[in-house]
């Protein structure tokens, strides 16, 4: 986390054919509909920001996964460790965007 609202996470393709990726999942939820897709070449490296409106408490683990357009679904987890946020958490409305690019909004969890 960046900040208490602010996910980061570094995508690497080290697959042998490109990848595109078009959805976030927040603990195991799909987050809207597919979004503009996100090109990943292989060997190809970026920095995606996601960003909730409503920060998690401090302690939760969150999953946060990357779904590709060929139906692969990449996951990881983060310990939010800043003092804000409350329980029992949702995400509500989450910005997605690459490094160097414009972010989607997409729609409440």
């Amino acid at each position: 986390m960046t900040d208490a609202n602010t996910f980061q996470i570094v995508v690497r393709n080290t697959g042998s054919a490109d990848a595109a990726i078009d959805q976030v999942i927040i603990n195991g939820r799909f987050i809207g509909a597919p979004m503009p897709p996100i090109p990943l070449e292989v060997g190809e490296q970026t920095t995606i920001t996601i960003t909730v409106e409503n920060s998690p408490p401090p302690g939760i683990t969150v999953e946060i996964a990357l779904h590709s357009a060929a139906g692969k679904i990449y996951p990881t987890a983060v310990v939010a460790i800043l003092e804000t946020g409350t329980g029992p958490w949702n995400a509500g409305e989450v910005t997605v965007e690459e490094a160097g690019g414009g972010g989607t909004t997409i729609n409440r969890q």
